[in-house]
């Protein structure tokens, strides 16, 4: 199968599953300097369950003054537009993997899971970098295995094989997605990116997240990011289907980012503290 063969494929199916346009609006709207408050509230106000889930976090401990904010436009002075951005995109990959065509044998819970720790390990990595904006990089974290969701819900009797090929042999999922479609989830996820209207800072994280030293991508702190947070994320058991290539730039990418070694219990550590936090409040 070759790319412009899944497109025409997707294409066709019916009832295409789209991210929430608003949350779509939102995350382009968070990469326009000259984008207004306003413009943010009026988006918001479209969704409202977007704008419950924004007024919930707002409120939350995390982030509350002691003063209950019933506005969006209050909630959005007291987030930020990056953390507002995060909640968006956190939102949209827990409506795609809601979908009622995914792939029954696809464990959407164990995909959320691993999308959030590569998001906020992503985003602990990029506060250390001192990256400009943190919540960028939890954006990239949450998106970038969206082409696993692709091949879930437009090649269901293709993901079946891939868990039979990695079960049988050994290999890899990604290697047996190679092995299967002669594409992985890094060129269907940039794919699903493009169709779905995702701003273009996004595509290299999710396009060269295990292979992060293709083309010149060697540099870009998201794909590092991302790549380092894979890692992370499944050192923690946090992962989706059969294991996964993530390791072999990582040496090469930690001297990079210039993180002492001492750091990475402390972030592992943080990592594990984070997640524990929200798997109770979801309790």
């Amino acid at each position: 199968m070759d790319i412009a063969s899944l497109e025409v494929r997707i294409g066709r199916t019916t009832g295409l599953p789209v991210f929430p346009r608003v949350a779509v609006q939102i995350m382009s709207l968070a990469n326009n300097p000259d984008a207004t408050a306003r413009e943010f509230e009026r988006l918001i106000n479209q969704d409202s369950g977007m704008a419950a889930r924004i007024l919930r976090t707002a409120n939350s401990a995390a982030f509350s003054t002691g003063r209950e904010i019933t506005s969006v436009k209050r909630a959005l002075l007291q987030l930020g537009v990056g953390q507002i951005r995060s909640i968006a995109t956190a939102a949209a990959v827990q409506a795609v993997t809601a979908n009622k065509k995914i792939n029954k044998h696809f464990d959407a819970a164990a995909f959320y899971r691993h999308s959030l720790a590569v998001a906020l390990a992503a985003k602990l990595i990029a506060t250390l970098d001192h990256h400009d904006d943190p919540e960028e990089a939890f954006t990239a974290g949450m998106l970038h295995d969206i082409g696993k969701l692709a091949i879930a819900l437009f090649l269901p009797d293709e993901l079946l094989t891939i868990y039979a090929a990695s079960l049988k042999s050994g290999m890899s999922h990604f290697a047996a997605e190679r092995a299967v479609l002669s594409l992985d989830h890094q060129e269907i996820g940039e794919l699903a990116a493009k169709l779905w209207g995702l701003p273009t800072i996004y595509h290299a994280p999710i396009r060269f997240h295990h292979t992060p030293l293709e083309g010149s991508n060697f540099g870009c702190r998201l794909v590092t990011y991302i790549h380092v947070a894979n890692s992370l994320a499944s050192s923690l058991g946090l992962t989706v289907g059969p294991s996964d290539e993530t390791d072999r730039a990582l040496p090469l990418l930690l001297a990079s980012l210039g993180i002492p070694v001492a750091q990475w219990g402390p972030i592992h550590n943080t990592l594990e503290k984070q997640l524990e936090t929200l798997s109770k409040q979801a309790a």
